[in-house]
């Protein structure tokens, strides 16, 4: 009997690698679960888990910045696959601490490569979750600007893997030089490594706090009472893909061929499920069927007017593309926030 493939999850306690790993552990994987639970909801995530019932998770509390334990170690040798998203994740976090941001983003990212380097005996997976903000403000492409959106003047698809690459802020930086750093590994090295480029993801298990994962948080804020900060005009767009479309990707690279690795992949729900600041207050408006307080300021450093993602190249390669339509996407998420409100005001507290 063919012994099960091992999972490795760095941040697996949080938004996405809790619904990752409820993923990986229903396919009957065995996951290996790191993180150093510093962030307030990791606990609540990680009862969740152990209350599945099942013997398919393990759990090392583990900081990727300070040095291995020789447990964690051991599952790195036999890791069949690493998805590695412990990050800093937050541009405005970034511009207070810088050196928590690239501790947290470059060098426990190099770490954990140089582990996989030596540790790598099964020509393992490594797949690293970068961010959209890795092209910076993208000032060359030409914008229309319409009365609740921004729209790209000859971007018909969105934003390929050709983009220029521009490090704005230090998260932009610390992201950036860590993806290039994945993708170099395994060019260097001959590791089949992937950087996933991603742009807006939602879904359940987000907390959702203001300088990150804003749909969460907008509509947190909203059925809280509470008033809603935006910065800038509001017409920001972003493509937003469900966790669950995201999470279907992850485990198709589980079983990938090697010629699909060794690059990086823009990761997002494309123009169909694109939408901007202004749009959302709209469909929070219909669902909450009551006022929304909301109030402008100053737009912030190294936020893109808009931002979708071409996923053509991951259709191409893993015949993957989105299932959950964005007005589906966002009420399932509107319910889980509605359903876990008091845990979310005990997270927040």
């Amino acid at each position: 009997m063919q012994e099960k493939k091992k999972i490795l999850v760095t941040g697996g306690l949080g938004f996405i690698g809790t619904n990752l790993s409820i993923k990986l552990i229903k396919k009957n994987y065995d996951v290996i679960i790191i993180d150093n639970g510093s962030r307030k909801g990791n606990y609540n995530n990680l009862n969740y888990l152990r209350n599945l019932k099942t013997n398919n998770f393990y759990y090392i509390n583990q900081d990727l910045t300070k040095n291995y334990s020789n447990e964690f170690q051991e599952m790195l040798k036999k890791a069949d696959c690493i998805f590695h998203l412990a990050a800093q994740v937050a541009v405005t976090k970034s511009l207070v601490d810088p050196k928590f941001d690239y501790l947290n983003n470059i060098d426990a990212t190099f770490r954990l490569l140089e582990a996989f380097r030596k540790f790598n005996k099964n020509k393992s997976k490594f797949i690293y979750a970068s961010t959209n903000k890795v092209y910076g403000r993208m000032k060359n492409i030409k914008l229309l600007e319409k009365e609740k959106r921004y729209l790209y003047r000859k971007k018909k698809k969105g934003i390929n893997e050709h983009q220029q690459l521009d490090f704005y802020s230090p998260y932009g930086c610390s992201k950036g030089s860590a993806d290039t750093y994945v993708i170099d590994y395994g060019r260097s090295f001959n590791l089949d490594t992937i950087s996933f480029r991603q742009s807006c993801i939602y879904g359940n298990f987000q907390y959702g706090a203001e300088d990150q994962g804003w749909l969460a948080w907008m509509a947190i804020a909203s059925l809280m009472g509470k008033t809603i900060s935006i910065y800038g005009n509001g017409k920001q767009v972003r493509d937003a893909l469900h966790v669950d479309d995201l999470t279907d990707l992850y485990c198709k690279t589980i079983n990938a061929k090697s010629k699909y690795f060794k690059q990086a992949y823009n990761v997002g729900g494309g123009f169909k499920n694109s939408i901007s600041i202004l749009e959302f207050l709209d469909f929070l408006l219909i669902l909450k069927k009551r006022n929304i307080e909301y109030k402008f300021f100053q737009e912030r450093q190294g936020d893109q007017k808009i931002y979708i993602s071409d996923i053509q190249k991951l259709k191409k390669n893993f015949n993957w593309e989105p299932k959950i339509k964005l007005s589906i996407g966002l009420k399932r998420m509107y319910k889980w926030i509605e359903n876990n409100l008091s845990e979310i005001r005990s997270v927040m507290k």
